[in-house]
C-alpha cells in the first residue's frame, strides 16, 4: 500500500510539474506573442511615418524644382534686362564722351581764343606802356636839357690822359670808397690805342702819369694831374679801362646806357662827342649815327659826323637826349 501511495504521490508530483511547467511556457509564450505584436505594430507606424516622410520629401523636391526653374526663367529675364541695360549704357557712354569731346574742342577753342585776345591785349599795353615811358623820358629830357644838368652827366665825367707827346680822353664810368681798404677807387673808360700811344715811351709799363680831371668850380682842367693803371684792354675793339685812386668819389659819372636802349638807337639818331680835342678842355660837338657797320678786323663800328679832332679819342659818345653813354671814340677821321 506504502509502494503504491509513493508511486502516487510521486505521479501527481511529477504532473503538477509538469502542469506548472506548461503553464510556464504558455505564459512565456503569450508574452513573446505580445512582444512581436507590438514590435509589429512599431514597425508598422516606423514603415508609416517613412512613406509619410518620402512623400514630403518629394512634394518638396517637386516645389523646389519648381522654384529653381522659377528662378531660372527670373534669371534668364534679368540677364536680358541686364544686357539691355548694358547696351543702354554704352550707347549712354558714347553719347556723353561725344558730349564731353564736343564741350573740350569748345574750351580749347574758347581757351586759344582768349590767350590769343590776352596776348593781343598784352602786346596792345606793351605797346602803350612802352609808349608812356617814352612820353615820359621826353618829358624828363626836357626837363632836364638843363645846360648845367647836360655838362654834370655828359662833360664833366671826362677826363685828359697825357703822355709821350700824345693827348687822348676818358669817361668815368665808376667812383666809389672800397669798404676793405678804404680807397677811393676810380675807374675810366678809354680807347686803348690812346693808351698805347703814351705808354709807348715805357716799355712794360702799365702806369699812365697824366691824367687830368674838370674842375666844375673854373671849368677847367686841374693843375695837378694823378696816375692811372691800365686794368684791361680788348685791342680789337679799341677800348680800355684804367684805374685810379683819388681822396673822395668823383661826384660826375657817366650813366651807361642799357643794352636794350643801344640796341633800339639807328642812324640819325642824335648824339654828342665829348673829348679833349688838340689837348683842350672836355667839349661837345652835336652829330648822329651815320654807320652801324662799319668792319675794322671783324669788329663792327658805329660812325658819327659829330666834329671830332685828336684828342677826341677815348672820349664819350652820348645819346643827346638822355645824355647816356653809349659809345667810346675810336678812330678819328679829318
Amino acid at each position: 500500500m506504502r509502494k503504491q501511495l509513493r508511486w502516487v504521490i510521486f505521479e501527481l508530483v511529477k504532473l503538477s510539474i509538469v502542469l506548472a511547467l506548461f503553464g510556464f511556457v504558455q505564459e512565456r509564450v503569450i508574452d513573446s506573442r505580445e512582444q512581436s505584436f507590438l514590435q509589429t505594430s512599431n514597425l508598422a507606424e516606423a514603415q508609416t511615418r517613412q512613406i509619410d516622410r518620402l512623400l514630403e520629401l518629394q512634394l518638396e523636391n517637386e516645389a523646389l524644382t519648381r522654384e529653381i526653374a522659377s528662378s531660372s526663367s527670373s534669371l534668364r529675364v534679368l540677364r536680358s534686362e541686364l544686357d539691355a541695360q548694358h547696351q543702354l549704357r554704352s550707347s549712354d557712354q558714347t553719347e556723353v564722351r561725344q558730349l564731353i569731346d564736343d564741350r573740350d574742342d569748345q574750351l580749347r577753342s574758347l581757351i586759344e581764343s582768349g590767350f590769343e585776345r590776352i596776348e593781343t591785349a598784352t602786346y596792345s599795353t606793351t605797346q602803350e606802356a612802352e609808349s608812356v615811358v617814352d612820353r615820359v623820358d621826353q618829358l624828363e629830357r626836357s626837363i632836364e636839357r638843363e645846360p648845367n644838368r647836360m655838362k654834370e652827366r655828359m662833360i664833366y665825367p671826362v677826363v685828359q690822359l697825357r703822355g709821350n707827346g700824345t693827348v687822348g680822353s676818358g669817361v668815368v664810368v665808376h667812383s666809389a670808397r672800397n669798404s676793405e681798404t678804404g680807397e677811393v677807387e676810380t675807374y675810366i673808360l678809354t680807347a686803348y690805342h690812346v693808351v698805347l700811344e703814351i705808354l709807348e715811351g715805357a716799355p712794360g709799363s702799365r702806369i699812365v702819369d697824366d691824367l687830368r680831371f674838370l674842375d666844375p668850380r673854373t671849368d677847367q682842367l686841374v693843375d695837378e694831374p694823378v696816375t692811372a693803371r691800365l686794368e684791361a684792354f680788348h685791342e680789337t675793339a679799341d677800348i680800355a679801362l684804367i684805374s685810379t685812386t683819388l681822396d673822395e668819389p668823383w661826384p660826375y659819372v657817366a650813366t651807361i646806357a642799357a643794352p636794350k636802349t643801344i640796341r633800339k638807337m639807328t642812324i640819325f639818331d642824335s648824339v654828342y662827342a665829348v673829348g679833349c680835342p688838340l689837348g683842350n678842355k672836355p667839349m661837345p660837338t652835336a652829330g648822329e649815327v651815320s654807320s652801324q657797320d662799319k668792319l675794322v678786323e671783324g669788329e663792327a663800328f658805329w660812325m658819327i659826323n659829330a666834329p671830332t679832332f685828336f684828342g677826341n679819342s677815348g672820349g664819350g659818345v652820348y645819346k643827346s637826349e638822355t645824355g647816356e653813354l653809349v659809345g667810346i671814340s675810336s678812330m678819328i677821321y679829318t
